[in-house]
């Protein structure tokens, strides 16, 4: 599960600002108006490699040709229902404190369908609370998709697939920031796969070229790339990157939420970018670290409490 907590949550921190240099707004970078939440769907807010594993993920759940009425049946509805309850109070909590993107690969309308068939109660609660849903695919050129199933390395797949994500970013972001006549600054991005993690950290790579040229500091990992603007502004960025587990149980997902929403506020205040990955949940003693390194505060973590669940 990692060597090292501090090594998990790799950081910098930049020198002070020379004299001369406008501040201005990167003094309340960490303020709602600046701050940008980019969630992945599948496997971050909702279980869908479990749901594809314990069901055919095409019925919803009380059509299920394979599950019949009783104990199995129940439980599989306890487990979304514990996640759904969850998945809704981090979503609450994530709306209140940042201004909150769900940019997905799939395919339209799978956000949407995936709730309707088996969680329509957190559908619900999107609508009411009006998150913004983009569908990255949306933007794929039919012919360029046709010709990297049938011919692509795995190497080329993975690099297409970062850039479809790092052109939705760039995007959303782009046009958030626009709205305000802003600089970005706070850029949070939680997600299962490489995808989000090497296409949110492309998407600041090109905005800062893009504002500054080369004329900016690319700090080591590129998690806070920072310089100035020709009228004298301070551009920073504070790019922070979680990526969670890969193939989660139902339970596992449900525990890496509870975790994210105590995590939410101190990573909204760290005042520069950083990168960590959760990529086990049998290292309890792992876990508190990474809390620790990310809070400041040594709790007595376990996986298993964190899911709700009774210590074993």
């Amino acid at each position: 599960a990692g060597s090292n907590a501090s090594e998990s949550c790799r950081s910098e921190v930049s020198e002070p600002a020379a004299p001369g240099v406008r501040k201005d707004s990167q003094l309340v970078f960490a303020e709602k108006t600046h701050t940008a939440l980019i969630l992945d769907w599948d496997d971050t807010i909702f279980p869908t490699t479990w749901v594809r594993e314990v069901m055919d993920w095409r019925y919803p759940l009380r059509e299920q040709p394979q599950l019949e009425i009783g104990p199995r049946l129940e439980a599989i509805e306890g487990y979304l229902q514990r996640h759904r309850v969850r998945a809704q109070e981090f979503l609450a909590e994530a709306a209140e404190q940042a201004n909150v993107f769900i940019v997905t690969l799939a395919r339209r309308p799978w956000v949407e369908r995936s709730m309707e068939r088996f969680m329509p109660e957190l559908g619900a609660f999107m609508k009411t609370h009006d998150f913004k849903v983009i569908y990255a695919q949306d933007h794929v050129d039919a012919q360029e998709l046709q010709r990297l199933s049938a011919q692509a390395t795995v190497e080329e797949v993975m690099e297409f697939w970062i850039r479809i994500k790092s052109d939705a970013i760039t995007r959303e972001m782009d046009e958030f920031h626009a709205r305000l006549d802003a600089s970005w600054k706070n850029v949070i991005s939680l997600g299962d796969s490489d995808y989000e993690r090497y296409g949110t950290v492309r998407a600041g790579e090109v905005y800062m070229s893009r504002e500054l040229g080369d004329e900016y500091h690319q700090s080591a990992g590129g998690f806070t790339p920072e310089g100035v603007s020709a009228d004298g502004h301070l551009k920073r960025l504070r790019l922070k990157i979680v990526k969670l587990l890969d193939n989660p149980t139902v339970v596992e997902l449900t525990a890496e939420l509870v975790l994210l929403r105590m995590w939410l506020p101190h990573m909204i205040q760290r005042d520069s970018g950083f990168e960590l990955e959760l990529n086990a949940t049998d290292d309890d003693e792992y876990l508190i670290e990474l809390h620790q390194a990310v809070t400041g505060e040594r709790s007595a973590l376990s996986w298993r409490a964190l899911a709700g669940m009774q210590p074993e």
